[in-house]
């Protein structure tokens, strides 16, 4: 485990630079771990793979057991021909007797006294004589008996160069699952506190923020959370636990659908504790909280005015016509009666 420290709020989370896929475990009641269930295709947000080779996979390891490591332990090789390893691994210009597994084949399935004077050929030409060698299957061999460095070359192979690697477990590749998953990551989200509030008649987990806006996380599968953009978090409320639950998203290569793989074993957390949440996953979840509720803004009408009201133009029209004639009727006798005075005068 390891402190996370954002803005002077402090939580316990996993060591994500220590942690692997064989740190989950195998799911409850089989043997399975994560890379068993996965594929390499499913890498994409852990991994570039497109710059590691087999070797990559146990640089890690002593040397004593790194002595020990077997072709059977690359469980798809057993499904390749011997033209394609030689495809996969760069080995046509090499002779047949500096490939080992070649050598093994030829004696093991065409006892021919010639092919013994043609083993100085190299293995395109070998194969351009005898095409039935490149087609038969590694399978067919023990394996287990040879050592990696019977196929030359084999530890310096790009994983990507594996046919239909995409869809192979993730397990084919020795050594991967035990590599850290989270190379480099910065962490860019809130602290929260885990607390419960009922809601709908039933108890919630909400992720608070003291005095700033708190939100409910619903624990179904389509909240589940992302904190490092690799696996996904579903929490159990179970008293004053909140257990944690931990899958990992795999997506067929050839569809547009996933499914989540898990559940995987993850450290529970006490209501009450702090939590870290990613900041593409808290704005989303703030989003989903105030998703149900739909304001709309009215304009309110404005009061007629006097230049724009027809009503009351028409009111005023009469006003005016009725206050015309009052003057007409009063100021005619007056004009009549001063033009008078004046005459007499």
């Amino acid at each position: 485990m390891a402190e996370a420290v954002i803005d002077d709020k402090t939580t316990i989370i996993p060591d994500i630079t220590q942690i692997t896929l064989d740190s989950f475990g195998a799911l409850s009641g089989t043997d399975n771990g994560a890379a068993d269930l996965l594929v390499l295709g499913d890498l994409s947000d852990m991994f570039d793979l497109r710059d590691m080779t087999l070797g990559s996979a146990v640089a890690h390891w002593p040397r004593p057991q790194l002595q020990q490591l077997t072709l059977d332990q690359y469980a798809f090789l057993a499904d390749m021909t011997i033209a394609e390893v030689a495809d996969m691994s760069g080995l046509y210009s090499a002779s047949v007797d500096d490939i080992p597994m070649v050598e093994k084949a030829i004696s093991t399935f065409l006892k021919n006294p010639v092919l013994a004077g043609e083993r100085n050929l190299t293995l395109s030409q070998f194969l351009d004589r005898y095409p039935e060698i490149g087609s038969i299957k590694l399978g067919l061999l023990q394996l287990s008996e040879y050592h990696y460095s019977t196929i030359p070359k084999l530890l310096s192979t790009p994983i990507t160069a594996i046919p239909g690697w995409q869809e192979l477990e993730i397990s084919n590749i020795v050594g991967l699952s035990e590599l850290p998953i989270h190379q480099a990551i910065q962490l860019d989200g809130e602290i929260v506190s885990l607390s419960t509030v009922r809601k709908n008649n039933r108890t919630e987990i909400q992720l608070a923020q003291g005095s700033r806006p708190s939100a409910i996380w619903y624990d179904d599968e389509k909240h589940r959370l992302q904190p490092f953009n690799s696996f996904f978090l579903q929490p159990t409320i179970a008293g004053e636990k909140i257990k944690m639950s931990a899958y990992f998203k795999s997506c067929s290569l050839n569809s547009n659908s996933c499914r989540f793989i898990g559940p995987f074993a993850y450290p529970d957390y006490q209501v009450g504790d702090r939590f870290y949440v990613s900041a593409a996953d808290w704005k989303s979840v703030l989003a989903q909280n105030s998703g149900g509720m739909e304001f709309k803004r009215e304009i309110t009408p404005a009061m007629p005015s006097a230049a724009t009201d027809p009503f009351y133009q028409a009111f005023l029209l009469k006003i005016a016509g009725i206050g015309t004639l009052i003057v007409l009727g009063l100021g005619l006798p007056s004009s009549y009666w001063l033009m008078r005075r004046r005459i007499k005068s």
